[in-house]
């Protein structure tokens, strides 16, 4: 938690003693957030795009949302199509198809990227 605090306070301008009396995992409002110094500004999510790309001095730029939306037509499309594979598999695999389907959960789990912090990073 010091490295934390002291990042903090490094990167808003404060003692790290002030951090750590306004911090101890409380919540904070946008606007009590802007009066004690942990933002410089309130703004929404198109808001912060536009300060990024001009503190990365970029002029023109694309904003895509991650997973991309899928027009109605495309999930109905793709779940019938999922469902017409699945049954093939199925009749394919018959009773084998439960192994199938742990062996394919098992896959899917070791794809799933994992995150590790620092022991000190750890809110204890």
């Amino acid at each position: 938690m010091t490295r934390f605090t002291k990042a903090v306070a490094e990167g808003r301008g404060k003692t790290q003693a002030y951090i750590n009396s306004i911090g101890q995992g409380r919540v904070w409002t946008g606007e009590q957030a802007l009066k004690i110094g942990l933002v410089d500004r309130l703004g929404n999510i198109n808001d912060a795009i536009t300060s990024a790309a001009k503190k990365a001095k970029i002029k023109t730029y694309n904003i895509v949302s991650y997973p991309e939306q899928k027009s109605f037509f495309n999930k109905v499309g793709s779940g019938l199509s999922a469902e017409v594979q699945t049954r093939m598999v199925k009749n394919e695999l018959g009773e084998n198809y439960r192994v199938y389907q742990q062996i394919k959960g098992i896959t899917q789990m070791m794809r799933t990227p994992q995150a590790r912090l620092p022991y000190d990073l750890v809110i204890k």
